[in-house]
Order: C-alpha cells, then sequence, then structure tokens
C-alpha cells in the first residue's frame, strides 16, 4: 500500500531547495530586510506608523504556515494573504485568487496580477495600489533582535543537552553580523516570536545573554550565551560526595528567586529540578 505524500506547504515552497539547491540571493524572501519572520499581527502592530508602512511576515498556526503582507493604511492595518497558483507556479494576493476561483472555478487567473517570486510582487504593489487603495511605501525592516537561520549551526541529534516540556536545548555555533562565531545555546520555542521574547533579547542586563530569535520559519529558536557548566540536574547526580551543604544553598537561592519574582507581581509556571 503507498503512503500518500503529504502536502507541500507555501512555506516548503518558499523555503525549500530547488532542483540545483540553489536559490537566487536577490528573490530569496529570507534575505529581504522586509521580512520578519512568524510573528503575530498584535507583535508588528507598533511597527507600522505611516500610511504606507509595510513588512511581510508568516503566520503558523496548528494546521498550516501562511505568508502575510501588512501595509499600514489610513483606516487601519490591512491583512493580504499571499497565495501560490498551483497550475500555473505562480504567486498572487489570496483575495483576489480566491474571488476569482469563485467567479469561475476554470479561471485561468489572466486577470489578476501573478508573480514569479513574491519580491516581484512587492516591487508590483510599490507602483500600484492593493485593494485597499493604498500603495507600499516605505518597508519596515526587520529589527536585529530577529536573526536568520543560516546563522545557526548544530546537529539535532548529536548536539542535544537537554529536553523538557518546554522544548529542547542543543550546543551549536551562532555567527554574529560581524561574521565572528561562538559558541552558544539553541533552544526550540514553540510560540510565534512576541513582544515577551523581544523584550528578553533587548533587555541590557540578564544572567544569560541572549542573542536573537531565529523566525524565518519553523522551528523557532532562540539563540543565547552557552553555560560551559553542562545541566544542573547532571551536576547535581554527579558522584561528588557530600553535598548537602551545597544543595541547601541552591534551595535557599532558588527560594530567593521566587520571592523577586513575586514581588515584581511576575507569575510563570515553575520548572523544578529536585535538589534535596
Amino acid at each position: 500500500m503507498s503512503t500518500p505524500k503529504k502536502k507541500t506547504g507555501l512555506l516548503d515552497k518558499i523555503f525549500g531547495k530547488t532542483k540545483d539547491g540553489k536559490q537566487e540571493e536577490e528573490t530569496r524572501l529570507e534575505a529581504q530586510p522586509w521580512y520578519h519572520g512568524i510573528r503575530g499581527r498584535e507583535d508588528i502592530l507598533e511597527d507600522l506608523v505611516e500610511s504606507g508602512d509595510y513588512l511581510v511576515r508568516a503566520n503558523q498556526t496548528e494546521e498550516k504556515t501562511t505568508i502575510v503582507l501588512n501595509v499600514n493604511t489610513k483606516t487601519g492595518l490591512s491583512n493580504y494573504t499571499l497565495a501560490y497558483i498551483h497550475e500555473q507556479k505562480k504567486y498572487g494576493l489570496g483575495i483576489l485568487i480566491k474571488e476569482a476561483r469563485r467567479t469561475n472555478p476554470l479561471t485561468n487567473f489572466s486577470h489578476i496580477p501573478r508573480f514569479e517570486n513574491i519580491v516581484e510582487l512587492i516591487n508590483y504593489y510599490k507602483n500600484n495600489p492593493l485593494p485597499c487603495g493604498n500603495k507600499l511605501k516605505r518597508a519596515v525592516t526587520k529589527p536585529k533582535w530577529l536573526i536568520k537561520h543560516s546563522q545557526i549551526l548544530y546537529d539535532p541529534v548529536a548536539d542535544k543537552i537537554a529536553s523538557g516540556n518546554f522544548g529542547s536545548v542543543y550546543r551549536g555555533y551562532f555567527t554574529k553580523d560581524t561574521g565572528e562565531k561562538i559558541r552558544a545555546a539553541i533552544k526550540n520555542n514553540p510560540l510565534p516570536c512576541g513582544n515577551k521574547l523581544k523584550r528578553a533579547v533587548t533587555k541590557p542586563k540578564c544572567v544569560i545573554a541572549f542573542f536573537g530569535v531565529a523566525c524565518d520559519h519553523p522551528p523557532i529558536v532562540l539563540v543565547m550565551e552557552l553555560c560551559p557548566g553542562d545541566s544542573l540536574e547532571n551536576h547535581l547526580l554527579a558522584d561528588r560526595g557530600d553535598t548537602v551543604n551545597e544543595r541547601v544553598l541552591y534551595c535557599y537561592e532558588a527560594a530567593r528567586g521566587m520571592r523577586y519574582l513575586h514581588i515584581q507581581v511576575c507569575y510563570t509556571v515553575y520548572q523544578y529540578t529536585v535538589i534535596v
């Protein structure tokens, strides 16, 4: 019995390799400064200020991941889902493609704008109005805390440090914008890049330094400073003789940390490690 083929999503087509394994840099979505990756609508509202400001992002649900063009207008934020016409291997605005199919199921889409890639689509609507009547005026570039997957290197099998309810953590390498390659901890994150992650990455003082979030496509990963001393759990399980005083100190410090969070009215889910 043959196994049914997995349905290919729009993100697979955009980020998947071509037959020769390459993709033109100037048309690659990940390389565009106005592509913000997987971010929620509420998280990009403050980035779009003037009428005509725009960006492209990915929207992720349990069923699928879609590409969305957001443009600010005088009446508010407009969302345009970008769709792929399989029969013609071209991209277009989902609202126009859907309407064309509704009007004529056998349409060849000759009356609506279609493009070889998303970069062509964006360039077209800089000079031609969208259905909302606005043109794309100013591209909002993604902030520096949003990094590219291409800046991260790790082996998902050999480099795993630990895993739990909040994802898996790996040892790997992160290449800075300067070209410097450093050791880093890489953690899978199932949630879109929201303002909480933004605050964590841009906070000037942290116990662990955050380098950024890679969310161009799934999986979303957090990149942070690698602590070379291994996990606390492995440290506690190691046979090092009498460690009662050390364990009591850890309990005391953990209690102080929870008290601080309580004073700051910062309530979250604590993940406990048995240390006594």
